[in-house]
This record gives structure tokens, C-alpha cells and sequence, in this order.
């Protein structure tokens, strides 16, 4: 399976043919009419549809609002179908969260940046062999500071030296690229989490 990739890293191309591909969820519906559990309709949700998400996310995740919000409803039209509720039935943003938190299935925006993180983990764990790009280095502590042990000195917090990044000499084009993106989502992780190597939770 080929895709091009656009110079400026769009994302609405993706999300075109993704949604285009929730009609497969249609031919889903009309298949298997005579299941009626939703732990049944939930896993044949998760392993037939939903898993067109997973391919390649870090690579084609939307940014912007539009995007994210057209997947969001083709994802409220199944889990409807999984509670046998009229696909006409409105629901409420926060009965949807709801329901969505019972299935154990998250949102998909969500979704897309846990795997945003969980490469991400992986290229600074080095457990894959990805290098970081050159406009993005990790804050490091002068090797002349003494106090170093301290937990804040001078305004610099000493805890998150060593898995906190910085980005310099970024080109506009990469803005909402997986590293750009992703390096923005890490370095709010809680500093335990960045520092345990090799445990992703």
C-alpha cells in the first residue's frame, strides 16, 4: 500500500478517503444485522473499522478541528450502531463521552495522539531506530553547575533535564509534523514517565 505524501504534510486527503472508508462500516451494519450484543458489535467495530485508523496515524494525523471532528462523527454513527440506537438519535457531546468511556474506546483525536506517543516513547527510548530531527535536541545540564542536584536553581528545573526538548531553526512546512507535534505532547508528560526507560503505560 502506497500513499504520496504533499510537501506541506496535509492531512485532509487522509481523512477524505478515511471517512470514505467508514462506508465499510456500512457494509458491516448491513452483514452481521442479526448480532445484537454490544460486546459482539464493539469488537467487530474495533477489528474492522476502527483499525483503518491505526495504519500509519503519526504520518497523516489531522490538526486541524475540521478533520478531527468529521472522524469524531463517524465514529459516534458506530457506537450508536453498537447500542442499537437510530443513527438520527442526537446525542448530547457529553452522553457520547459517556457511552464511549462504558465501551472502554476513546475519542478519536485522543486515539491519534496516544499513538503519536507511544512512537514517540519508543524513538526517545531509542527502541526503534528513528534519531530525532535535527531542529528538535534535548535540554542538557552544564557540566560545570554544582547545583545541579537541586531541583530548581537559577529558574532552570534540574528535574526534567535530560528528557525535555526544545525545537530551534524550525521551517513553517513542519509545523504540524509527528515530531513538531509530538514533542509538544511529551514534554507535558509527567517527568517520571519521560525518565523510566522502556515503560510505557
Amino acid at each position: 500500500y502506497q500513499r504520496r505524501v504533499r510537501g506541506d504534510l496535509a492531512s485532509d486527503d487522509r481523512v477524505k478517503e478515511l471517512k470514505g472508508r467508514f462506508g465499510d462500516f456500512d457494509l458491516l451494519r448491513r452483514t452481521v444485522y442479526y448480532v445484537n450484543n454490544p460486546h459482539q458489535r464493539r469488537i467487530l467495530y474495533l477489528s474492522l473499522v476502527r483499525s483503518l485508523l491505526e495504519h500509519c496515524s503519526p504520518v497523516w494525523a489531522p490538526h486541524h478541528e475540521g478533520p478531527l471532528n468529521r472522524l469524531e462523527a463517524a465514529q459516534k454513527r458506530a457506537i450508536k450502531w453498537i447500542f442499537r440506537v437510530s443513527p438520527f438519535t442526537r446525542w448530547p457531546d457529553n452522553f457520547y463521552i459517556d457511552k464511549i468511556i462504558t465501551l472502554n474506546i476513546m475519542l478519536i483525536r485522543l486515539h491519534l495522539r496516544y499513538n503519536d506517543m507511544k512512537l514517540f516513547y519508543k524513538i526517545m527510548s531509542q527502541m526503534v531506530n528513528v534519531p530525532l530531527p535535527s531542529y528538535l535536541f534535548v535540554k542538557t545540564c552544564y557540566p560545570y553547575s554544582t547545583r545541579a542536584h537541586a531541583g530548581v536553581v537559577d529558574g532552570i528545573d534540574f528535574t526534567t533535564v535530560g528528557c525535555t526538548l526544545s525545537v530551534r531553526n524550525l521551517r513553517s512546512t513542519l509545523e504540524h509534523s509527528f515530531f513538531y507535534r509530538s514533542f509538544n505532547y511529551w514534554n507535558t508528560l509527567p517527568v517520571d514517565v519521560r525518565q523510566s526507560p522502556r515503560t510505557l503505560r
